[in-house]
């Protein structure tokens, strides 16, 4: 109640989907697969090993524009 609430105050559109349905996420999934890749490259090509991967994402996030 509280979340909805918090989401009516700031023009929060929500959107539900089926449990476990990865196929009804079509642009979440396929942000994933874009931030994804660009980790893979990012630790590829600086070399780091993949004790660096959260260090990465965070950055790779921090970096980008996903706005659609």
């Amino acid at each position: 109640n509280e979340f909805v609430k918090f989401c009516r105050e700031r023009d929060i559109r929500r959107e539900y989907t089926a449990a476990y349905s990865p196929h009804q996420n079509g642009i979440s999934e396929r942000l994933n697969q874009t931030i994804h890749k660009c980790v893979v490259s990012m630790i590829q090509h600086s070399r780091l090993s993949d004790g660096f991967w959260a260090e990465v994402l965070l950055t790779v996030v921090h970096n980008q524009d996903f706005a659609e």
